[in-house]
């Protein structure tokens, strides 16, 4: 039945009598370097410890047997470097999503950035007419309704005193009418 017993790659159960001799062991070696005695010979039922690049535990049994554990620490190891490398890529891929994400963001910004930089430019030149549409739903909403609240502004503001100026030269025709 030990034969059975299966932990991890290369893992060996043993068990040992009370004078430490391998009675069966999953492995047809069932070999205890003296390294391995020495520290099963204690007075403890149990323990564990790191020995020549492997996991050692033993536990003692009511009649003084030993059972032996020998776990390679490259097989206890290696899923948690597989882990590991899961991790890694699960961060690389997060963190070229975030970079993905990032540059769409930016262009779109730069995009109405440019957009607005056209309109204040035509605006600049004396087009008043010139009104933003954006189709934003963000802070640019509120520079494109106050771009274009300014331009209305400066329109009716021309107009008035397009308006005014008509008045004072039609008031200033009819004085100099009157004057002569």
């Amino acid at each position: 039945q030990i034969q059975d017993i299966h932990l991890l790659e290369n893992s060996t159960v043993t068990i040992l009598n009370e004078e430490g001799k391998s009675i069966c062991s999953s492995n047809d070696k069932g070999n205890i370097t003296e390294n391995m005695m020495q520290f099963i010979n204690t007075d403890e039922n149990a323990a564990f410890t790191m020995i020549e690049d492997k996991l050692i535990a033993f536990s003692t049994g009511n009649n003084g047997w030993k059972i032996v554990l020998e776990i390679p620490e490259d097989e206890l190891t290696s899923r948690i470097d597989t882990v590991g490398n899961i991790v890694w890529i699960i961060v690389l891929v997060a963190i070229l999503i975030a970079i993905f994400i990032g540059i769409v963001f930016s262009k779109a910004l730069v995009k109405a950035i440019q957009k607005m930089v056209q309109a204040m430019k035509k605006a600049e030149a004396g087009d008043l007419t010139e009104q933003l549409v954006m189709k934003r739903e963000d802070e640019f909403l509120q520079l494109e309704n106050s771009f274009n609240q300014m331009m209305a502004n400066m329109r009716r503001l021309l107009e008035e005193t397009k308006q005014t100026m008509s008045t004072s030269f039609d008031t200033g025709s009819k004085l100099k009418e009157s004057m002569t």
